[in-house]
Parts: C-alpha cells; sequence; structure tokens
C-alpha cells in the first residue's frame, strides 16, 4: 500500500492521520446495496466528478492564494520563486494526478446525507467496520483519510507541504516534490459547508490512467470513470445497514434482512433511520 509514511513524506503524514470511528457509513441506493452485498466490491470514482462543484478546485484556490502570498516575502531567493512559479503553472495546467475516491462518513443517520446521496423513493446507509478497506484487491495501492473543514488547518497543511518542498537549490524539482504530498492533501480539502458529513474517503492516489479496467456509471449529468475494488476476505465487513427515509421504511427493512440472510450475513444489525424526511 502506499503510505504517505512510505515516502520522506513521512513526519507530514502523520499530521494528516486520525483513528476512524469504530463504524462508517456509506449512502447509497438500492442498486448500490444490492452491488455492494451480492457483488462484493465497492467502486472507487475520479473524484473531479463527485457531487462537491468545487471538488478538487477548492484545494488548488486555497495553493493558488498561499503561492502568492510566499512569492511576496523578501526573504524568498529566486530559487524559491521559480519553484512556486513551476507549481503555480502545474495546478493551473490541471496536471495534478486526480484520485479515486470511495466516500464513507462517521454517521450513519444524516438527514443531508439521505436527501444528496439517496434517491428520494428511498436508501441505505451500509455500515462498515473501520478497518473494511485492509486486504480489498485492486489494480492501486489506496488508504482511508478524514476530510478537513477547517479553513485555518486546511491553509497550514498546504503551507507546510509547500515550504518542505522548496528550498533555494530544488526549484527545478519543486512540483516533483510538491506532488508527493498534494495527492494526499488535495482530495481531503472540503468547503467547510459540507463539515456536517463528516467525510472520510478511502484514496487511491496513483495515476489510474496507467492501470487497466476502467469502468465508467452516469450520474451527476457526467459518464463517470471509476475502477471495482473487491472484498477478497470471505467476511464482509459489514456490521450494519441503516434503511432510510421511505414511504413503507419496515417492509424496506424486512427485505434487507432477507437480502443479508441469503448472503450469509444474518449477524448484520438492520435498523430504519429516525429522520423525518418526507419522501413523497
Amino acid at each position: 500500500m502506499s503510505e504517505l509514511a512510505n515516502t520522506n513524506c513521512g513526519a507530514f503524514g502523520a499530521r494528516l492521520e486520525a483513528q476512524p470511528p469504530a463504524v462508517v457509513y456509506h449512502y447509497t441506493s438500492p442498486k448500490g446495496l444490492l452491488g455492494i452485498i451480492e457483488n462484493r466490491e465497492i467502486w472507487a470514482s475520479d473524484c473531479a466528478y463527485l457531487n462537491d462543484s468545487l471538488e478538487l478546485a477548492y484545494a488548488d484556490r486555497i495553493l493558488c492564494a498561499i503561492i502568492v502570498d510566499l512569492k511576496n516575502v523578501d526573504a524568498n531567493g529566486p530559487g524559491v520563486v521559480a519553484g512556486l512559479n513551476a507549481i503555480a503553472a502545474h495546478s493551473a495546467s490541471g496536471s495534478f494526478v486526480r484520485p479515486l475516491s470511495f466516500s464513507v462518513s462517521e454517521e450513519g443517520d444524516l438527514l443531508s446525507q439521505w436527501r444528496a446521496y439517496c434517491p428520494r423513493s428511498g436508501g441505505y446507509a451500509i455500515g462498515f467496520a473501520n478497518d473494511f478497506w485492509r486486504g480489498m484487491t485492486a489494480p492501486f495501492s489506496f488508504t482511508l483519510r478524514q476530510c478537513v473543514y477547517d479553513q485555518r488547518r486546511q491553509r497550514s497543511i498546504i503551507d507546510e507541504a509547500l515550504r518542505l518542498s522548496l528550498t533555494e537549490d530544488r526549484g527545478e524539482h519543486a512540483v516533483e516534490s510538491f506532488e508527493l504530498y498534494y495527492r494526499f492533501i488535495r482530495p481531503i480539502l472540503k468547503h467547510p459547508s459540507f463539515s456536517e458529513e463528516k467525510e472520510w474517503r478511502l484514496l487511491s492516489v496513483d495515476d489510474h490512467s496507467l492501470f487497466d479496467g476502467v469502468r465508467f456509471r452516469a450520474a451527476n449529468g457526467f459518464v463517470i470513470p471509476y475502477y471495482p475494488m473487491r472484498f477478497s476476505n470471505p467476511h464482509l465487513p459489514v456490521v450494519e445497514v441503516v434503511v432510510g427515509p421511505s414511504s413503507k421504511p419496515h417492509l424496506a427493512a424486512a427485505s434487507v434482512e432477507h437480502l443479508l440472510r441469503s448472503n450469509k450475513l444474518e449477524h448484520v444489525r438492520v435498523r430504519v433511520s429516525d429522520s423525518p424526511l418526507r419522501t413523497q
């Protein structure tokens, strides 16, 4: 697995590590629930096509603002300024690698999540054990990271990555050095208005254009590239399914229990959402 700690960024990588709660939840449609339970796989999608219209661009805006500030620091010599200019140009050209992501939340019954990620007719929140991703098979490496919503911390993280990447004699290598950090930073910086989601992301920061097996799905007005990630452990790490608001939630819960029993997951808890969302 490709971890930040396995590069020369180890000490910095520790700043981005956090311990997830025991259970994390993925909100999905009935079709998504069936796919995960029956096909024993989840989908890692290109981050650029996710629901947030500022996805990735939000971090890029912070990056550009910090670069402008640093270029105005008199103590920075021409090598550092050249490196800052190179990073800014790389960002403007859209050349940074776009990560793949599978999203989960710390909360299993959020009104905003039911609205954003499930159909109006009803959806589900699948509760995974927090180490669900260990032992999964995919053509790329991946790691679980917590999203950062605090703006001060966001600026601090990018500022530190820039300073670690730039020295007077490394200007020509600044982009390569910075990208080692930024691949992990860029997809976890989210606009503060999304903070209620308490999102974690299972990320691949490898260049997925180099891998075979890409698939496509239609959503959000796009044809979205994604890659399947398969559970190799015979015991699917699902511990709970929350049935979202619908016209007949208890009937929906009964069918989920049947689905779980049919897939030898009778130990998985099923509960109905307390959310007052009107579905009709």
